[in-house]
């Protein structure tokens, strides 16, 4: 039994991602939009591969009744005083385009916000993406420096409090920041186009010009659409993944996978025949050696 999965935000669909897991018994998907996206490409691609929907293990549940990112100026959000920053390694890519985010962030301490750039990771530390013009580097490099500008790293969860507003261009950091009820802006200065990885951020309400923010901050941040939220991750339906589980494992048991060995000896694993298992397993998983499990 083989399940995939991409780890964060997979719009739009990459068929080389796809392509990558073809073989798999269930592919994850993490919204709605992902899951109607990615259908047509698997069964393509990955004929035998079922999508399945499960949230990203860690967005926290909503509550009973809640739509998480849709509270107002009115719906008992604190005033916005700290902007935190979450970069894109690969976007916008442009070294100049990212001078012009720099310019926007001391913009928006200038008009009276602390604020935090959240690093993806220091220089010397390896990252999934390489990032060619780190944004600390470039605030350096910045005649004048980027005062007001307050360069993190660590975990993003920390910063996400009362009184704070994230702006990204695009990043699974935006799902992270409204389910834990922080007003997100997607700057849209440089387009919404694939390249951009921004494109299903369309119908959020979330998109904001750099030159916008201050007035929109003051007013307490932009108002997620609660239709695009419960089609892109944040949706309150249970996870399909454990029931997709059982009924491919009772598929393939109900298959003539053979007859069980003694209790604790697991199809999948290398059983040791001291242990009474007359049936070889190549266990798929490194760790397990041929004494473990049975």
């Amino acid at each position: 039994m083989t399940v995939v999965g991409l780890p964060g935000w997979a719009l739009p669909v990459s068929s080389q991602a796809v392509a990558l897991r073809r073989g798999a018994d269930l592919f994850v998907a993490h919204s709605r939009a992902e899951r109607e996206a990615f259908e047509p490409v698997t069964a393509r691609l990955a004929p035998g591969t079922q999508v399945v929907l499960s949230r990203l293990p860690f967005l926290p549940p909503p509550a009973a009744g809640e739509v998480a990112g849709t509270d107002g100026p009115d719906g008992g959000r604190p005033p916005v005083r700290r902007v935190v920053f979450a970069p894109q390694a690969l976007v916008p890519a442009s070294r100049p385009d990212r001078e012009r985010l720099v310019d926007g962030l001391v913009g928006i301490a200038e008009a009276g916000y602390e604020v935090v750039v959240k690093l993806r990771g220091r220089d010397v530390e390896r990252q999934t993406h390489d990032e060619r013009w780190p944004f600390d580097e470039l605030a350096a490099a910045r005649p004048g420096g980027a005062p007001g500008l307050r360069f993190e790293t660590g975990p993003l969860a920390p910063w996400l409090g009362p009184g704070t507003a994230l702006v990204t261009v695009s990043s699974t950091a935006a799902l992270e920041a409204l389910a834990a009820g922080v007003p997100v802006a997607l700057v849209d200065d440089f387009g919404v186009r694939d390249e951009l990885i921004n494109t299903a951020f369309r119908g959020s309400g979330l998109l904001v010009g750099l030159a916008d923010l201050p007035a929109v901050l003051a007013a307490g941040g932009p108002v997620a659409d609660g239709d695009w939220l419960d089609a892109h991750g944040l949706h309150a339906t249970p996870s399909e993944l454990p029931a997709a589980l059982r009924a491919a494992l009772d598929a393939t048991h109900g298959a003539g996978a053979g007859a069980p060995g003694p209790p604790g000896c697991e199809a999948r694993r290398t059983c040791a025949p001291s242990r009474g298992c007359s049936r070889p397993h190549r266990s798929r998983n490194p760790f397990v050696g041929a004494d473990a499990g049975c």
